[in-house]
């Protein structure tokens, strides 16, 4: 739920971004768990997941851009946190995936 209050605040695409890896980063446990899905959501849970959803294409301009943009973060987050993605800092992996993900 924290996720979708946070993105639906960005002002633009790369403030999305940051909000999406910050909390990725500061809530490993639940990021995962969110990833991982569920048999039958509960409906907060779905609720939050669509006002997600709706702010990155309302942030990024088209679905087919806000599917872009969450494949890069949510592939470079797993993979930089299974070691195969190193970055100096918190802060060269935050500009490195918003580099990407807004290009």
């Amino acid at each position: 739920m924290r996720l979708a209050n946070s993105v639906a605040t960005a002002k633009d695409e790369a403030e999305f971004c940051a909000h999406y890896i910050r909390f990725a980063r500061t809530h490993p446990h639940i990021y995962s768990q969110m990833m991982e899905g569920f048999a039958n959501p509960p409906p907060p849970l779905i609720e939050a997941t669509q006002r997600m959803i709706t702010a990155a294409q309302r942030t990024f301009g088209s679905d087919e851009a806000a599917k872009r943009a969450w494949l890069i973060l949510h592939g470079g987050l797993v993979l930089h946190a299974n070691g195969k993605l190193r970055a100096r800092s918190e802060r060269e992996l935050e500009q490195f995936l918003i580099s990407l993900a807004v290009s």
